[in-house]
Formats: structure tokens, C-alpha cells, sequence
């Protein structure tokens, strides 16, 4: 019975709001007349000024970007930083090949065979059978023997770092 009495009030006033919108509605776009208004311009003609704004601009301070740099004036300085910085490369480059040479020279590889992978059914983990100066190994990844460090495993190769220099080694 309480419910009957709810939607008897709530009827009535669900009917009298949809009543208003939809009077809002319809009386809004039957609204004919327009009304348009012409205003007076905002600004009077006693504060255009007629004259137009002198100033000079102020251009006596420091260069902020080139404060720590030295500006090269002529041509024969230019040239001759120009041979300097040549000078300084070349000198660089033939130290990085004497020294690439230098390591290679001293670079005697470990011999290092790969005789294959065996993978951990639980953990999918692999494991190395590596042969290295004639005895046989079971490494993982990051292991290190000697001067041998284990890289990464792959089914077909193993990663190593040898005396500091990384090399792959395939399967025999």
C-alpha cells in the first residue's frame, strides 16, 4: 500500500517537470523578435595620440653567449685553430689505433670450445658444456673461470668475455 501512495505523489510531479522543460523549450524557439542594439564607440578621439613613440634602444651591455668564448678576427687565425684541432684529432687517432694494436698483440685467446646446452625442465634455466684449455665446464650465464666470463648462453652459441675482449663462440 505504501508503494501505491509513492507513485500517486510522484506521478503528478514527474508529469508538472517535464511540463516545464518542455515549455522552456518551445517557448524559446518561438521567440520571433529580435532585438539588436547599436552602441557608441568606447574610445573618444582625446586620448588617440597622434604622435608616434620615440625611444632608442640601449645597447651597451655584454654579449651574454659570447662572454667565455675568444672571437677569432681573422682569416689566418681561423686557419691556424683549424690546423690545431686537426693536429690534436690526428694525434688522438693514431693513439686509439696504437693502443688497439697494443691489445691485440698482448691478446692471447683461451681456447674455448661450446659443446652444447642442457635446459633445467623446472626452471627453463641453461646450462653450458663448455671446454675450456682441454676441461670440460658446466657454466650458467654470468659465471667466470679464469679470465672467461660467460655472457649469455644460445641454443647454437655462448657469449664470453676473454681478458676483457667479448667473443662468440659456436657450436663444434
Amino acid at each position: 500500500m505504501k508503494n501505491k501512495k509513492i507513485k500517486y505523489v510522484l506521478i503528478p510531479i514527474v508529469i508538472v517537470v517535464w511540463g516545464i522543460v518542455f515549455y522552456k523549450v518551445f517557448n524559446f524557439s518561438n521567440d520571433d523578435t529580435v532585438n539588436y542594439s547599436i552602441s557608441e564607440p568606447l574610445i573618444e578621439a582625446s586620448y588617440i595620440n597622434s604622435e608616434p613613440d620615440s625611444f632608442q634602444l640601449s645597447l651597451s651591455y655584454a654579449d651574454p653567449f659570447l662572454k667565455k668564448t675568444r672571437i677569432v678576427k681573422t682569416k689566418y687565425e681561423q686557419a691556424e685553430l683549424k690546423a690545431k684541432r686537426e693536429a690534436v684529432l690526428e694525434k688522438n687517432r693514431m693513439l686509439e689505433i696504437k693502443e688497439k694494436r697494443l691489445i691485440q698483440k698482448r691478446f692471447k685467446p683461451t681456447k674455448i670450445k661450446y659443446g652444447g646446452e642442457i635446459t633445467n625442465n623446472n626452471s627453463n634455466h641453461l646450462t653450458a658444456v663448455i671446454r675450456i684449455q682441454d676441461k670440460n665446464k658446466l657454466l650458467t650465464d654470468g659465471d667466470l673461470v679464469g679470465d672467461v666470463e660467460i655472457v649469455k648462453i644460445y641454443n647454437d652459441s655462448v657469449q664470453v668475455k676473454d681478458q676483457g675482449v667479448q667473443r662468440t663462440i659456436f657450436k663444434h
